[in-house]
C-alpha cells in the first residue's frame, strides 16, 4: 500500500533530481523497462 510518507519522499526525491538536471537520478524512479525519449 502506498503511504503518504512514501509518496511525499518519492515526490521530493524526484523533484530534487529534476532540479539537479541529473537524468540518472531521475531515471532511478522509473522501472527499467521505461523508454525515455527527449527531443
Amino acid at each position: 500500500m502506498l503511504t503518504k510518507e512514501f509518496a511525499f519522499n518519492f515526490t521530493n526525491e524526484w523533484i530534487n533530481s529534476w532540479n539537479c538536471h541529473d537524468i540518472d537520478k531521475i531515471m532511478i524512479h522509473y522501472d527499467d523497462s521505461i523508454d525515455f525519449t527527449s527531443p
